[in-house]
């Protein structure tokens, strides 16, 4: 990303989607910044404003985090009513840092 935005070639997240997008065409007009960008997932073009796009590092704790809490979840329907914790839950939170 340039110190004014991002620059044809950039990958970024683009917020109203929820979905990492590429920077195809950079459009400044009247003092307003819009960009064309690709949308893999659903292999299309769209416009999108900047305030609609953010770096993939402002979202990649997000991402990461979202596969730790799918397993916390699954790990407490198994165990709800127990007191046990399945080995594979204790395996999983102590490489992921996160308790179960």
């Amino acid at each position: 990303m340039a110190s004014g935005g991002f620059t044809i070639g950039d990958w970024c997240w683009f917020i109203r989607q929820a979905s990492p997008c590429r920077v195809i065409e950079r459009q400044d007009v009247w003092d307003e910044i819009a960009y064309r960008v690709w949308l893999p997932a659903k292999d299309a073009v769209v416009r999108a404003r900047a305030v609609d796009l953010a770096t993939l590092e402002s979202v990649r704790p997000n991402v990461e985090h979202a596969g730790a809490l799918s397993c916390r979840l699954r790990c407490r329907r198994v165990t709800a009513g127990t007191r046990t914790t399945p080995q594979y839950c204790r395996r999983y939170s102590d490489t992921v840092g996160h308790p179960v």
